[in-house]
């Protein structure tokens, strides 16, 4: 299941084992080592894809270390709010 999708349900437990999951982990580092596209790279683009990036490390080391479910949660919303920032329309 999706992290989002789990966390969206509430299922808190499932999204941490995917946070845990080195593929998501590889996506991230890809992300985080990536430019963003010309025309689409504006300093609000590139502090909110620093602060999803920060997020979702976050979650995931809350999620390795059993962090709680609100913890993660809201770690996790933040990095996708940040992330909707990065990803808007130009």
């Amino acid at each position: 299941m999706p992290i989002g999708t789990a966390v969206g349900f509430g299922d808190i437990e499932t999204a941490k084992a995917e946070l845990k999951n080195p593929e998501f982990k590889l996506a991230l580092d890809a992300f985080e080592s990536s430019q963003l596209p010309s025309g689409y790279d504006s300093e609000e683009r590139s502090a909110a894809k620093e602060k999803a990036v920060k997020q979702f490390r976050e979650a995931i080391q809350l999620a390795e270390s059993n962090g709680s479910n609100d913890a993660v949660k809201e770690a996790f919303e933040e990095g996708s709010a940040a992330l909707r920032v990065v990803a808007a329309p130009k």
